[in-house]
């Protein structure tokens, strides 16, 4: 990514900048030493000579979308084999420009025409041979030698988190599992190097947690992501839930709304609008609240989060008729088949069954169902939601019905036939006994 480079390159100067401090404290103290200089800045200036260093080139390049010359710059250059500085860079082209990888451990970069971006090159690209070999090993070996390296420990990093970001890590070495590149990136972080992109792994990492601790320093993280990438549309996704979970819902909403509906991707635009929704609720809006939730419904029909907090958000506000109509269109038919059956069976064992669920339930009993088999599998996962909630006698009706449907269906072996007729028994006595 163009913009992680400037924010690394930029924010891995701190060392950098302390020993530029010293030279201005430093005087020219023999003439003709400072007439030489002069006349080597007048030289370099009357000839022309290129003044950027390797690693502002690369960056200049990367910049035109011209990942192909920028890597091989670098890769090419005299210093890269000593310089962990202009490995951190090379690595942050690669794995953040690729265009085609087998096992992410080679890469295929190529230099983009004008209007392409990288999403359409990886869809547009073929398997060819790859540019850039080695790159774990390459790591790995500069970490043998200087483990301590901010440098190397980002360079590391990168590839680790890239590479389970992306759920393609299959290293030889390096660990692949999610969280790992965090001893990477906190090490370079104490050594001054970091772009948002650590620092938002970093925060994540820290959030996963879950305890308070966790959260103050996911949102240290964040907070210090946020001033290196405004737009990072993950980061300000975070930032809202962690916002919405500490109560700061005006500082919430503002995170969510930045990513509200950008990115462009359905299943994780209805995510955002789900995040607003519980913003909106919390803050007891319940106009807006009713139009995130049907607009994340809207995008991803069966985000089953948003679906069992709409239906607890209408069962609250007594919407009884709006409840009813968003169940049964949500199940489907057979309810047994619909991703969000198990979401409403969760609802029901955690928010108890009142009595519009009773009449659902009803409906679905006697509903008439092309497959028996069906009927039995949506009647028999009632009941058993039923009777967590000790409700035997809405349990019984459900096994009973789903007895029926065994009984009448060719899928169903003897065996489950009589174990449901077993639990029809059992549940039978425990209604009768209340």
């Amino acid at each position: 990514m163009t913009s992680s480079r400037t924010a690394i390159f930029k924010s891995l100067t701190v060392t950098k900048r302390y020993e530029m401090a010293k030279l201005e404290q430093r005087h020219i103290k023999y003439p003709l030493l400072a007439a030489v200089v002069a006349l080597l800045i007048l030289l370099t200036a009357c000839t022309d000579q290129p003044s950027k260093t390797v690693n502002e080139r690369a960056e200049a390049l990367a910049a035109e979308n011209s990942f192909e010359k920028a890597a091989e710059l670098l890769r090419n250059s005299p210093a890269f084999a000593t310089s962990d500085e202009l490995l951190a860079q090379y690595v942050d082209i690669v794995t953040g420009n690729y265009i085609f990888t087998p096992n992410f451990r080679d890469f295929l970069l190529a230099d983009l025409k004008p209007g392409d971006d990288i999403a359409s090159a990886r869809t547009a690209a073929n398997p060819a041979a790859p540019n850039e070999v080695g790159v774990e090993k390459l790591i790995t070996s500069r970490l043998s030698i200087r483990p301590d390296s901010p440098y190397v420990n980002f360079a590391a990093g990168l590839l680790v988190s890239r590479g389970s970001e992306c759920g393609c890590a299959n290293f030889e070495a390096l660990p692949s599992t999610r969280g790992a590149e965090v001893t990477y990136f906190e090490k370079a972080y104490n050594g001054g190097i970091y772009d948002y992109w650590s620092l938002f792994r970093l925060g994540l990492a820290n959030q996963m947690i879950g305890d308070e601790t966790g959260t103050v320093k996911a949102l240290y993280f964040y907070k210090k992501s946020l001033e290196l990438k405004d737009d990072f549309l993950p980061l300000r996704y975070n930032m809202g839930v962690l916002s919405l979970m500490t109560g700061q819902l005006s500082r919430a909403e503002e995170h969510a709304r930045a990513a509200l509906g950008k990115y462009g991707v359905p299943g994780k635009d209805a995510d955002t609008y789900y995040l607003m929704a519980r913003i909106k609720e919390a803050a007891g809006d319940d106009v807006e609240t009713d139009a995130m939730y049907r607009k994340a419904l809207e995008l991803s029909p069966a985000h089953t989060y948003a679906f069992s907090s709409y239906l607890n958000f209408l069962r609250n506000a007594k919407r009884f008729s709006s409840y009813e109509e968003e169940v049964l269109n949500g199940l489907g038919s057979p309810p047994s088949l619909s991703p969000l059956f198990p979401a409403y069976l969760d609802f029901l064992t955690g928010a108890g069954i009142e009595g519009i669920d009773r009449g659902i339930i009803k409906k679905l009993i006697e509903k008439n169902y092309k497959d028996p088999y069906e009927c039995a599998a949506t009647l028999s996962n009632l009941g058993r939601a039923a009777e967590s909630r000790a409700e035997y006698a809405i349990a019984l009706a459900c096994y009973e019905r789903a007895l029926e449907g065994l009984e009448s269906s060719p899928a169903a072996g003897e065996n489950m036939v009589e174990d449901m007729r077993a639990l029809v028994e059992e549940t039978r006595a425990k209604a009768y006994a209340e």
